[in-house]
């Protein structure tokens, strides 16, 4: 018996009731806009990352409600993180006052596989499993220490992570912005295809040593 799930922090990714990327895309086109506009729909889907769309993939957040902060002596449209350690304070909007911000991924992202793409997005947690595990911070850091050598060009963690095969997660739901509506696909789970074959592999092992150990236990009565 092979396992078909992985446990992901609260979630599971499930191989047997994964679709493909153009299998979504209809089943979206199927479904109403009020099932859309609640909850949303959620997919099992595999792929790779064909493209990042932001070249930052950091922003800086709000400690508190996680939305981003813009700085208290620049507009919000020119402003960049900064790749120095977040020391000064800046403004949430949400929260309406000033806070000493963190770090955090949002990665926009195309999902590709054989008969299809979509363009997603990706936070926390699962924007660090596709960064490889490297955090938002340390790849603030990292990409300081570039900066300061003059070697920015050179800075291809980005361009690492493309082609990188997973199994997604998808929530798929409906937004309106000045009364338009838009479909948003968000990562919600994410498995990289090597950990997935490799607690399936364990999960095989474990069974057969149960297998075994009932075989001898019933042999010995």
């Amino acid at each position: 018996m092979i396992c078909n799930s992985i446990n992901l922090s609260s979630n599971y990714i499930n191989i047997e009731t994964q679709k493909t990327i153009q299998e979504i895309k209809k089943n979206v086109n199927l479904v109403n806009e009020e099932a859309l506009s609640g909850k949303g729909i959620m997919f099992t889907t595999y792929g790779f990352i064909d493209q990042i769309y932001n070249n930052m993939p950091v922003y800086s957040a709000c400690p508190d409600c996680n939305k981003k902060m813009i700085s208290n002596s620049v507009d919000d449209n020119e402003y960049e993180p900064s790749s120095n350690l977040l020391e000064e304070t800046m403004y949430c909007a949400k929260c309406n006052k000033n806070n000493i911000p963190v770090y955090n991924y949002y990665i926009n992202l195309k999902i590709t596989d054989s008969t299809d793409s979509i363009r997603a997005s990706a936070f926390a947690n699962c924007a660090k499993i596709i960064m490889n595990g490297l955090s938002a911070e340390e790849y603030m850091k990292l990409r300081q220490e570039y900066i300061m050598q003059e070697n920015i060009e050179n800075f291809d963690i980005i361009e690492k992570i493309k082609l990188n095969e997973f199994f997604f997660r998808i929530k798929v739901y409906m937004t309106s912005h000045m009364d338009e509506l838009k479909k948003n696909y968000t990562i919600i789970d994410i498995a990289p295809v090597g950990k997935l074959l490799i607690d399936n592999c364990r999960y095989l092992i474990k069974s057969i040593k149960n297998l075994t150990s009932k075989r001898d236990t019933d042999h010995d009565e």
